[in-house]
């Protein structure tokens, strides 16, 4: 578990980073800083959702990692060929916003990426064209707190920022000490369609 003054890293960025960043993206008001939105977790339970154990063994640990109850995801209409039914639990998320966002990050950036299998970076390539980050955890055994008892499964992280295009959320989450492994690329594509 972190100690409070890690705990606090990327909470501080908006009164410590902001003014940085607003230098380095060329603002003329504070106000355009880029900042966080939310943070989403998801996962699909397709092939287990027949198994209520492992049902609530995701539940659990999707609550034991975000740190906040998590929302089950029921099936809107019945698709025979799948043998889902309405009404059943078809996948598990949740959305972190504030101090929960904030601490969520925290624990991703510094202890669970460099729990990742072989990981190098992550790629810039899981930017949306609209200023938002999504990219996959293969195993949710990364986070410390999670239990691999029953099973083990992945989960998709989405980021929320009020950027405006990819390049501003890049130098928000860089700012953050996000480890990107492609950021030269991305910096000479804005600045080509800047110029």
């Amino acid at each position: 578990m972190l100690d409070n003054n890690q705990a606090n890293s990327a909470y501080e960025f908006r009164s410590e980073l902001s003014s940085n960043l607003m230098k380095r993206l060329n603002l003329s008001n504070i106000m355009q800083v880029p900042r966080l939105s939310h943070v989403s977790l998801s996962v699909g339970c397709g092939k287990y959702f027949k198994d209520s154990k492992k049902m609530q063994f995701i539940f659990d640990q999707m609550k034991v990692i975000s740190g906040q109850c998590p929302t089950r995801a029921k099936a809107k209409k019945s698709i025979s060929q799948f043998g889902i039914r309405e009404g059943m639990v078809v996948g598990i998320f949740v959305t972190l916003r504030k101090r929960a966002m904030y601490d969520f990050l925290d624990r991703l950036i510094y202890v669970a990426m460099p729990r990742m299998r072989d990981f190098r970076g992550m790629s810039v390539k899981g930017f949306d064209k609209k200023g938002n980050y999504n990219f996959g955890i293969e195993s949710h055994d990364v986070f410390l707190e999670a239990d691999d008892d029953l099973l083990l499964f992945g989960l998709n992280v989405s980021i929320a920022t009020t950027a405006n295009n990819d390049y501003n959320a890049y130098m928000l989450l860089s700012s953050m000490n996000v480890p990107f492994k492609d950021g030269d690329l991305l910096k000479n594509q804005s600045g080509e369609s800047n110029g």
